[in-house]
């Protein structure tokens, strides 16, 4: 593989610096070397998500979360055989090294693993009124707003399509011909999409009770103003292989009080901290559902994505937390617009 050096990353290295490098090489994966060229452990992307999920903080060293106990292989090694060994661990990428482990090349057996994303139906939520961007929205629906010279939701679309989906649902309301009359039935671009069409707002939950068509696949579920770079594959298949009900995408937001913070026992001074940094997880508008979770919606009743998922809890449903590292911008107000026409254009032309 060329660039060798844009997988690799030093021992000393954080985990910022990690995602970094994963985030910007095709095979989504950072090699740590020792300063002999050594190599010591690799991470994925699902080890920074593991990472995300532990609350570790971006500055912790990268070896401190590495797979040390990475599959590689040699110079001379017999390659069919490598080929047999990686479909059954299912990766696609393998560090090679020479005698004195010191990495020298990175193979990729991408083309073997098959992508089943064209039997996943996609629903995008599009039917909101987008009221905090008026007055962007007092003619157009939100997800038509251009970004970089599209509209937002051909964007999803186009991420979606890139991905290998190709079944899709527009929840619509708001100003809704605009948006059929854009999309059509999708052959402009080779896709089938078809309209949820709410007579009332149903919310980003009740409208999915108008979906009728399952198969045994689960459902993807993309808010109409969210704009990322995840593939959306890696959520589907950590949803299969934790044989979940439904997940849920979040992602790392970091609030800074402006003020000192005080805690207090009594009327005595238990502690105090100047302008802390809150670190939570957010809800980013990403979802995998299985069929178990649709029939919990009930028809032409309003309810949004955080009463569905509360109530499959309720009900023993497995609801699982995907943390995504990527690229996200959620497009719901006239500051995050104008980020986004910065941003996405720069990133898609990497």
């Amino acid at each position: 593989m060329n660039n060798l050096e844009d997988y690799i990353i030093n021992n000393d290295a954080t985990l910022l610096q990690a995602m970094d490098i994963i985030n910007s090489n095709k095979a989504k994966i950072a090699l740590i070397v020792n300063n002999d060229g050594r190599l010591l452990g690799t991470i994925t992307d699902g080890d920074i998500r593991r990472a995300i999920l532990k609350r570790k903080d971006l500055q912790t060293l990268a070896k401190e979360i590495m797979n040390k106990d990475f599959f590689a292989t040699g110079i001379d090694k017999d390659y069919k055989n490598i080929q047999k060994i990686i479909v059954e661990k299912g990766i696609s990428y393998v560090p090679v090294l020479d005698n004195n482990d010191k990495l020298v090349d990175l193979l990729s057996f991408n083309n073997i693993k098959e992508k089943k994303s064209s039997e996943v139906s996609v629903i995008i939520m599009a039917g909101g009124k987008g009221t905090r961007l008026k007055p962007y929205t007092d003619n157009c629906p939100k997800p038509m707003i251009k970004v970089c010279g599209k509209p937002m939701l051909e964007l999803i679309l186009e991420k979606c399509i890139a991905s290998g989906f190709s079944k899709f649902y527009f929840s619509v309301n708001y100003l809704k011909e605009q948006i059929i009359s854009y999309f059509g039935d999708g052959k402009v671009w080779d896709v089938d999409i078809k309209y949820l069409i709410e007579d009332k707002p149903l919310g980003t939950a009740g409208s999915l009770s108008l979906f009728k068509e399952f198969n045994e696949e689960p459902i993807l579920v993309i808010n109409g103003d969210v704009l990322t770079t995840f593939d959306f594959n890696k959520m589907l298949d950590f949803h299969l292989k934790n044989n979940l009900d439904a997940t849920l995408a979040v992602r790392e937001e970091y609030l800074k009080f402006p003020y000192g913070v005080v805690e207090i026992d009594g009327i005595k001074l238990k502690s105090f901290q100047e302008k802390p940094i809150l670190k939570k997880l957010v809800n980013a508008g990403v979802y995998v559902l299985s069929k178990k979770l649709f029939s919990y919606i009930k028809n032409n009743t309003f309810s949004d994505m955080p009463d569905l998922l509360s109530y499959a809890k309720l009900n023993n449903g497995s609801v699982g937390v995907f943390p995504l590292h990527e690229y996200w911008i959620d497009i719901g107000r006239p500051e995050t617009l104008e980020k986004a026409h910065k941003e996405w254009d720069e990133l898609n032309n990497v």
